[in-house]
């Protein structure tokens, strides 16, 4: 094995122990790292990894041993990193790597505009002068009612039991269990959505995006039990940052207009 493959190693060891000991505050149950039986993942550094001129991608094993040699047709630079993993749904490895990959900069000189008014049905609804796209919400929705409907189900049982016995224990981490997989299905969503966005308009070349500025809109509300809820529970905060950030690395600018006395 070679030498930076065994640091690596450790070093991946030692950060998963230092991730544990941060988590022990917050989380009820956090799991010490520890070692599989088998298909633990091999660690190659970029100095363990070549990238030879017949596309053959080589990964040294130490002196003395012999190199794993992978023939590759999409790679046109050198690997700085790369991970052998067993997939066991699969039952084979993979080989995973990371490149360099500098961003995509657009230079277009035009003053075309994209407007985007974020909603509570729908996400996004936008217009670029030419054409609407409207950013269905239903699977959004349906991710958030489900979340409501089965955590006032925990909540209850929770309010039952006694604080820290064994059963209040179990239904918390079934609690924690199901708002981050809740969590991990929206953001699901927002990331296509908003992905699929840029790339509109990337391909309609498109310079500025503009966005109803709604900050604040939940300050000083009392619409009732179920209207008071949906506010506080949109997410439009997600999609401005995912919208801010992806624009910045293709070199759309983001601005925001001020909604209020509209409608």
């Amino acid at each position: 094995m070679h030498s930076q493959t065994k640091q690596g190693i450790v070093q991946q060891y030692f950060n998963n122990l230092k991730s544990f000991f941060k988590s022990k505050d917050k989380a009820d149950n956090p799991k010490p790292p520890y070692r599989t039986r088998k298909f633990n993942k091999v660690i190659y550094k970029k100095s363990a990894i070549k990238l030879k001129d017949n596309n053959i991608l080589r990964l040294s094993n130490g002196r003395g041993a012999t190199p794993l040699k992978i023939r590759t047709s999409s790679l046109n630079q050198r690997p700085k990193y790369a991970e052998i993993i067993y997939h066991s749904k699969e039952n084979r490895y993979k080989l995973h790597v990371v490149v360099n990959i500098e961003n995509k900069q657009i230079d277009y000189d035009n003053n075309k505009t994209l407007a985007i008014d974020l909603g509570q049905i729908h996400p996004m609804v936008t217009f670029d002068g030419e054409k609407s796209l409207i950013y269905n919400g239903g699977k959004l929705n349906s991710f958030i009612r489900f979340r409501n409907k089965e955590l006032a189900k925990l909540q209850t049982k929770i309010s039952k039991c006694q604080k820290f016995s064994n059963r209040w224990k179990k239904l918390n981490r079934g609690k924690k269990k199901l708002l981050l997989k809740s969590k991990n299905k929206i953001m699901d969503v927002l990331k296509k959505y908003t992905s699929h966005l840029i790339s509109y308009c990337i391909k309609k070349k498109v310079s500025t995006i503009v966005i109803g500025n709604i900050k604040g809109i939940r300050e000083n509300i009392n619409f009732g039990t179920k209207t008071n809820q949906k506010l506080h529970q949109w997410i439009f905060k997600q999609i401005t940052d995912m919208i801010e950030y992806k624009g910045e690395s293709v070199d759309i600018k983001v601005d925001y207009q001020e909604e209020r006395y509209t409608s």
